[in-house]
Order: C-alpha cells, then sequence, then structure tokens
C-alpha cells in the first residue's frame, strides 16, 4: 500500500498499532520496522492522526472535495 500510495496519487496511510504482543509479539517489530523504512522515504511525513485531522482542517474545502472525489489506492477486500 505505502508503495502504491508513494508512487500513485500520495493519499494518506493510516498504520494503526494496537500495541498488542499477538503471535509472540510479531507484530510490534514489524511495525517499527516498517515505520523505520517508510518516515525516511523523501517526501513522506510520518504524523499521528491527531495531526493529520488538525492539517486537513487548515485545507481549502475545494481541495478537499477533489481529494475526496479521487480514486483509493487500495480497496477492501473483505467488502
Amino acid at each position: 500500500m505505502l508503495r502504491r500510495a508513494y508512487e500513485g496519487n500520495r493519499a494518506p496511510l493510516v498504520i494503526a498499532n494496537h500495541l498488542n504482543t499477538w503471535n509472540g509479539n510479531a507484530f510490534n517489530p514489524a511495525t517499527a520496522a516498517f515505520m523505520k523504512r517508510a518516515c525516511t522515504k523523501p517526501d513522506v511525513i510520518c504524523a499521528t492522526h491527531q495531526d493529520v485531522i488538525a492539517w486537513m482542517e487548515l485545507q481549502d474545502p475545494a481541495v478537499l472535495k477533489k481529494w475526496r472525489s479521487m480514486a483509493p489506492v487500495a480497496v477492501d477486500a473483505h467488502r
């Protein structure tokens, strides 16, 4: 998904970490490793969800409308 967003429409990518230790704590180290790679890419900004919302609230409503009309980077296959 990161590659598709990075090379595509640059839509925000949400990474959720629930800080659980399921499956021998496999998720937390994998998430940390991904973030280390992703957050150091040129023109990538890693921010909290709250920071992204605050930034979006400062944008021109016409720009937000255009962004909302863009096709998603990925679609949930389970829907």
